[in-house]
């Protein structure tokens, strides 16, 4: 019975030196802090807001509490942490694909395809993002959904936004205006107009424009509009 007792506080003390060796050793402290798929966001950004610190101790992160830290961001989708002992943290993430840019109250509104806002600037600067003018908006926060005025032109936006990565139009498509719904027009590159009518068969009207802004580019013909409203077989004419 002695020697049971004395094995089972040997035990006792050697799992009591080994966390003590886990938890308050420098072993285990934080060196490293790795960043991967980061595309918008910087490394110091992101790690921000992770809220990890260099000489934590690498046992001691919460990877639920990073990640939802992480998801607060209204750029990240997705996140992927890794421990790599003794002391280095992975962090991969998944960002948001900005797809358009709505114009409002002189601000331009960064939108991904579900129409989420990722970011409010008053400056675009280089970027070649699709820009929507016509709507009025109710409500628009980073990390949530843009609320319309009129609620219609949210589902058509996003359709919108859908059909140009299905053609691969949004980088030669400079400007959809959505104003009046039964007058919409589309700005390309080179001053090229569509005055496409309502958003009726938008799917068939944006495959038929990808052919013809390919042609148009093709011959250099520019500044001028491709008339689309009520016409079965859409027509370019020159603005001069």
């Amino acid at each position: 019975m002695k020697k049971n007792g004395f094995s089972r506080l040997l035990f006792a003390l050697l799992l009591i030196i080994l966390i003590l060796m886990v938890f308050y050793t420098p072993i285990f402290a934080i060196k490293n802090i790795i960043i991967k798929n980061n595309r918008v966001l910087s490394q110091k950004d992101i790690i921000c807001y992770s809220n990890i610190n260099i000489g934590d101790n690498i046992f001691k992160i919460n990877k639920k509490q990073i990640k939802q830290n992480l998801l607060r961001n209204p750029w990240i989708q997705e996140v992927d942490l890794k421990r790599i002992l003794p002391s280095t943290v992975i962090i991969s993430v998944t960002e948001k694909k900005e797809c358009a840019a709505l114009y409002f109250l002189g601000s331009f509104i960064k939108i991904d395809s579900q129409g989420y806002v990722l970011e409010i600037t008053q400056n675009l600067g280089k970027n070649s993002l699709p820009i929507i003018t016509g709507i009025d908006l109710v409500s628009y926060s980073e990390g949530n959904k843009f609320q319309p005025k009129v609620a219609e032109k949210f589902e058509l936006l996003i359709d919108f936004i859908n059909l140009l990565d299905k053609y691969q139009m949004s980088e030669i498509v400079c400007e959809l205006n959505l104003e009046d719904l039964n007058n919409i027009g589309i700005y390309f590159v080179e001053g090229i107009e569509a005055r496409i009518g309502s958003y009726e068969k938008m799917d068939e009207k944006l495959y038929m424009l990808k052919g013809i802004i390919a042609d148009v580019l093709k011959n250099n013909r520019k500044n001028g509009y491709i008339e689309m409203r009520g016409v079965h077989d859409p027509v370019f004419k020159s603005f001069d």
